[in-house]
């Protein structure tokens, strides 16, 4: 079975390997992944990968990148940081 990176996953893992200046290969280090780089710059350009590799993204994205919460449009105006979720 394979799975494919939403581009939002994409993003926040781009955005992290972007930000500390990394190259693909520096990233797959860092995240101490058990795949060779090329699996992961498969990932990271949409292509399916195993279902294995895409759960130790998701794992690894939930530590290191977590997903960003918007503030409801009220909170935004009265500039309070309750998130529209709660």
């Amino acid at each position: 079975m394979t799975r494919t990176l939403s581009h939002d996953q994409i993003h926040r893992i781009d955005s992290f390997r972007i930000a500390r200046r990394m190259d693909i290969v520096q990233l797959k280090r860092a995240m101490n992944a058990p795949f060779r780089w090329p699996t992961l710059l498969r990932a990271l350009r949409a292509k399916p990968v195993s279902a294995a590799t895409y759960g130790f993204l998701l794992t690894w994205m939930s530590t290191h990148t977590p997903a960003e919460t918007v503030p409801d449009g009220k909170a935004a105006a009265a500039n309070d940081a309750v998130p529209c979720s709660q």
